[in-house]
């Protein structure tokens, strides 16, 4: 089971990249205490092969529902099928000279044979159990971000949205800042206000006047 994590490609200066694959079949030989990634392990002192197959190389869909994959060959679909559980074999050879046969597991009789491979099934579940565990590299890793000097913390400046005026900008009728007089005709005087005596709005921007700044007034003629 190869897995292509990198699709060929080919740069824009002609460059030709080949794919990147990597083989998830070949089985990590080692202890469980020395890497989590340990696949197998033989013990030749006690005759004993520990053995951990991921799920998805035994084809296995649903492993809570024993559901695998099944396909035909003559009409070409592929289905998920329940099963009763697997039967594993073991063979030997050697490297040197593969075509010479090995040893078998079950030993059969012949002991060129298999024997009676039993049936190996697990009981189905609803809600997986599950437990915690510490990695390798976890105390490396604790000790470098222990390692990182702690800086003041500082409170990040939240952005004013745009489109708002600043909080400063009140809604209600402001004091007039200025007040311009010149003597009217027929009298009296002609009395100005200045913007700042107008309300201001904070979704238009404008003023009674059609100036930018504050909000119309239907009172004012």
């Amino acid at each position: 089971m190869r897995v292509v994590t990198n699709r060929p490609r080919i740069g824009r200066d002609g460059t030709t990249y080949p794919a990147i694959a990597h083989d998830r079949s070949e089985l990590l030989f080692a202890r469980r205490q020395e890497t989590t990634l340990a696949d197998w392990y033989a013990d030749s002192l006690t005759g004993t092969i520990e053995v951990r197959i991921p799920w998805g190389m035994l084809h296995v869909l649903d492993p809570s529902s024993r559901m695998v994959l099944r396909g035909n060959a003559l009409t070409g679909r592929v289905a998920g099928l329940p099963t009763v559980g697997f039967r594993f074999v073991v063979q030997t050879f050697d490297p040197a000279d593969p075509s010479r046969p090995g040893d078998r597991l079950p030993r059969g009789d012949p002991p060129a044979a298999f024997g009676d491979v039993a049936l190996w099934r697990w009981p189905m579940w609803e809600e997986p159990r599950w437990y915690p565990e510490v990695k390798p590299q976890f105390e490396m890793m604790r000790t470098t971000f222990g390692e990182i000097p702690n800086l003041p913390h500082r409170r990040p400046s939240r952005p004013r949205p745009i489109g708002l005026l600043p909080p400063d900008a009140c809604l209600e009728r402001q004091a007039p800042r200025a007040i311009v007089g010149r003597p009217a005709r027929g009298g009296g005087s002609d009395v100005r206000e200045s913007a700042a005596d107008r309300p201001f709005n904070a979704g238009s921007g404008t003023v009674g006047d059609g100036r930018p700044g504050a909000l119309s007034d239907p009172t004012r003629s």
